[in-house]
């Protein structure tokens, strides 16, 4: 496994390249016919986005985001963070369990 950092970025702050790179591995894995395209005008502008790169070109090499989801139990609402869009780019390397285990992390850390 080379060695990887995890970036936190929101959906605002994702460059073209990391656009590109995610929309078509959504499209391979998930067969998507939907874009990752965030606008101050839709919800994907504010979503926080994890990001495992890697290697001397800096690859990304798996990534997934949080979506806020309101469930009902016991007639409470509560907040939570749903986790979508999980892909590993390059598969049984350890990138998506590096992934998983930041954001179970971030999840623990700020209390959600």
């Amino acid at each position: 496994m080379i060695k990887t950092s995890v970036i936190q970025k929101l959906g605002k702050e994702l460059t073209k390249k990391e656009l590109e790179v995610i929309n078509a591995y959504l499209k391979k894995e998930f067969n998507s016919k939907s874009l990752i395209d965030p606008k101050a005008t839709n919800e994907e502008w504010n979503k926080l986005y994890f990001l495992v790169k890697g290697g001397k070109a800096n690859k990304l090499l798996s990534f997934a985001c949080f979506h806020n989801v309101t469930i009902s139990y016991k007639d409470e609402k509560y907040d939570v963070l749903g986790i979508a869009r999980v892909v590993s780019v390059e598969k049984s390397k350890g990138y998506g369990r590096t992934l998983m285990d930041e954001m179970r992390r971030y999840m623990i850390e700020n209390n959600k």
